[in-house]
């Protein structure tokens, strides 16, 4: 089973395991704080 790192944006980690289109939208203060998270730059479409 694959496990989602702690303290990330999971949406976008978690659809792109599932093989979904993802996107991070920069909305709040967490939207732009997990835009440079490596992890969700690699799996954001």
């Amino acid at each position: 089973m694959h496990q989602l790192p702690l303290g990330r944006d999971n949406d976008v980690v978690a659809a792109k395991a599932a093989d979904l289109r993802t996107v991070l939208i920069r909305r709040g203060p967490l939207g732009y704080l997990w835009a440079d998270d490596p992890l969700v730059r690699r799996d954001a479409d």
